[in-house]
C-alpha cells in the first residue's frame, strides 16, 4: 500500500468528528421518521422508511459518514473505488447543502427536533465535512478519470427516483416532481444539477491535487 494514501493521524481525528456529528444527525432524523413523523406524513412506517432512504440528503450524509468510518479504519484510500467514493461524497454533500439553501429552504416547515435535524443535515454537517477534509484530508490521488465512476451514484439515484415516482406518485423534491413540473422541466432541472455536480467534481479534483501536493512536499 502506498504510504501517501494512508490517512494521517490528524485526518483520522478530523473524520472522527465528522462521523460523530453526521451519525448523530442521521440518527435523530431517522428517530423522528419512526417515532414522530409530523403532520402530513404517511401513516405506514415502511413507507416512511422507504422515503427516508430515498432522499439525496440522507444518502449524501450517509456517504460522508461511511467515508469518515473508512478513514478511521485506515484502508488503502488510493484504490479506484475509494477515490471515486471520496469524490462522490464531497460533491454530493455540497450539492445537498447548496441546492437546499438556494432552492428548497423556502418550502421547509420544520420546528423543534425536526428543525435541529434539518440544520445539522443541511447547514452544519456539509461545511463541517468539507472544511475538515480541506484542512486535514485525507487527499488520495483523485483524478479527472475518477469522475465518471463517482457520478454512478447520483445517476442511479435519478433513475431510481423517476421510476419510484412513476409507481408511487411521490417524489422527494419539488424540482424533480414529474407530476407537478412535467418531464420537460424535470429534465432541465436534472441537467442543471448534473452540470453543477460535474463542475464541483472538477473543483474538488483540483483542490485535492493541490492539498496532496502540499502534504507530500
Amino acid at each position: 500500500m502506498d504510504a501517501s494514501t494512508r490517512p494521517t493521524t490528524a485526518a483520522r481525528r478530523a473524520q472522527l468528528v465528522v462521523a460523530i456529528f453526521v451519525g448523530v444527525a442521521l440518527t435523530l432524523r431517522l428517530g423522528l421518521t419512526i417515532f414522530d413523523p409530523g403532520p402530513g406524513q404517511d401513516p405506514d412506517l415502511l413507507v416512511r422508511l422507504e422515503r427516508f432512504v430515498s432522499y439525496f440528503t440522507i444518502q449524501s450524509n450517509f456517504a460522508i459518514f461511511v467515508m469518515a468510518i473508512a478513514v478511521l479504519r485506515a484502508p488503502d484510500l488510493g484504490t479506484p473505488w475509494m477515490r471515486a467514493m471520496r469524490l462522490a461524497s464531497l460533491f454530493g454533500i455540497t450539492v445537498t447543502s447548496i441546492v437546499y439553501v438556494v432552492v428548497l429552504a423556502g418550502d421547509a416547515d420544520n420546528s423543534g427536533a425536526a428543525q435541529v435535524a434539518n440544520l445539522m443535515l443541511h447547514y452544519v454537517g456539509p461545511p463541517l465535512a468539507v472544511g475538515l477534509w480541506l484542512g486535514y484530508g485525507p487527499w488520495p490521488p483523485i483524478a479527472v478519470a475518477d469522475i465518471p465512476r463517482a457520478m454512478l451514484w447520483p445517476g442511479l439515484w435519478i433513475v431510481y427516483t423517476l421510476i419510484h415516482g412513476a409507481i408511487t406518485d411521490w417524489y422527494p423534491y419539488p424540482f424533480i416532481d414529474v407530476v407537478t413540473k412535467g418531464y420537460a422541466a424535470v429534465t432541465a432541472n436534472i441537467f442543471a444539477v448534473t452540470v453543477f455536480a460535474l463542475v464541483l467534481s472538477l473543483a474538488f479534483v483540483g483542490v485535492n491535487g493541490w492539498r496532496r501536493a502540499s502534504q507530500l512536499s
